[in-house]
């Protein structure tokens, strides 16, 4: 059982990886890191990236709506002050990429927290309903 939860954490982590490759496609400028622009690519990976995560969060939501965007951004403000708030303008790309990534994983653990949702529950969720089709052709290799 703690290899299988090992094995499935890395893949998790591996996803979660891909993410940088998302938020690379739109390059934030050093001279003025806005939290909003990290927030929202953040929204982004979930509701348009990688669909895979909120369909066991949320699977009602509608992923190509503003209503997804403002879901993701509204559940994750606990996330903001933790891991963007020693983001500025002097912030090199790597350690806005650290921040956003830590970010967007800060994301995913408020969502199943407003959701009432066990990680385990989601993990087994998402083991056994994971689709590439339903993850961005930027962020998956197998299809490059």
């Amino acid at each position: 059982m703690r290899l299988r939860w090992a094995l499935s954490f890395h893949e998790v982590k591996v996803k979660f990886s891909n993410l940088l490759i998302f938020l690379m496609t739109v390059p934030l400028a050093a001279t003025a890191v806005e939290v909003d622009v990290v927030t929202e690519k953040s929204a982004s990976y979930f509701c348009q990236g990688n669909k895979n995560f909120l369909a066991c969060i949320k699977p009602e939501i509608d992923f190509e709506s503003r209503q997804c965007i403002d879901y993701v951004v509204e559940n994750s403000k606990p996330c903001v002050g933790s891991e963007l708030s020693q983001l500025s303008s002097n912030s090199s790309s790597s350690e806005i990429e650290k921040a956003a990534t830590l970010y967007t994983q800060c994301s995913m653990l408020e969502l199943l927290k407003a959701e009432n949702i066990e990680y385990a529950q989601f993990q087994d969720c998402f083991d056994s309903k994971y689709d590439e089709s339903q993850v961005h052709p930027k962020l998956n290799k197998r299809k490059q």
